[in-house]
């Protein structure tokens, strides 16, 4: 039963940190005015030839000053952090960036992202799409950036600016949650999410519809269930969530084991069901 069980486990784990047959794939070249970007949870990486390029960053630069606060921030501070990714604040961006003026420059160099830079305020920074990629596929299973996760897993309608939060790569079917970015003249815009083992960035100089039509036009997104296995409604077909592999885990490893799993499987990665059902429940 032990062997049964780590082998199980290696499964499982495997399966949590690879991309699934249904994740996003760049079918075709974004026009030129759009940068992509896909980072999977294996640590593989794809994009657009200009995915590299540096762009302002908008309000994506909120993500870099909001995991920074988070982790050395005042408390105060840090319980700011998830609404002003969920409603874009602006206001409490300048805020934290003036009291933590060094905060974009630090978690830019922790985080090796080579292609953007802090230009002196959140606002006039600089990224690259492959920059954003990767820094939300770092931070993604942190459990100090769930602020900034939850935000984004629950961004509003409506910004705090008025501005629509509904374009870009929050489009795409599997997407789970979205930050987004405007100029102020609303002439570029950018979008990143996650989904079940992938980040998608897109970075667009033109509209939020321009952003939109750049990404379904070059990813591809299209769930497909594992032949055989009836789907569930609420899950990808023929994918059960890693809490309810966990739920059926406790009655059988010891407990220690049981820590290091749960730490290891997120309570949303897509599980396969048959590696799910195979085990009983707790009674």
């Amino acid at each position: 039963m032990k062997k049964f069980l780590s082998g199980l486990c290696a499964a499982i784990l495997a399966m949590s940190i690879a991309p699934l047959a249904n994740a996003v794939e760049l079918e075709s070249a974004p026009p030129q005015r759009t940068q992509i970007a896909i980072v999977y949870d294996t640590g593989e990486a794809i994009g657009s030839a200009n995915q590299h390029e540096a762009r302002p960053a908008l309000s994506l630069s909120k993500l870099y000053l909001g995991m920074w606060v988070l982790r050395n921030g005042d408390n105060a501070d840090k319980a700011k952090v998830e609404n002003m990714i969920r409603f874009s604040e602006d206001a409490t961006a300048s805020y934290l960036d003036r009291k933590y003026p060094q905060a974009i420059s630090e978690v830019i160099g922790n985080y090796g992202l080579t292609h953007s830079r802090y230009g002196g305020a959140w606002g006039n920074s600089t990224t690259s799409v492959s920059d954003v990629a990767r820094f939300v596929s770092a931070i993604k299973y942190d459990p100090v950036a769930a602020p900034i996760i939850q935000g984004m897993r629950t961004a509003a309608p409506i910004a705090a600016d008025g501005y629509p939060q509904n374009y870009g790569t929050s489009q795409l079917p599997s997407s789970e949650g979205t930050k987004f970015g405007w100029s102020d003249n609303h002439n570029v815009n950018g979008t990143v999410s996650f989904g079940p083992g992938y980040v998608v960035a897109a970075s667009t100089f033109g509209s939020a519809s321009d952003n939109t039509s750049d990404v379904k036009s070059s990813i591809r997104d299209t769930p497909a269930g594992i032949p055989g296995i009836p789907d569930i409604p609420g899950v990808l077909p023929g994918f059960n969530g890693g809490a309810e592999l966990k739920q059926r885990l406790r009655c059988l490893v010891p407990e220690e084991a049981g820590a290091a799993v749960e730490q290891i499987i997120p309570d949303n990665v897509p599980i396969p069901q048959q590696l799910v059902t195979v085990l009983p429940q707790c009674r």
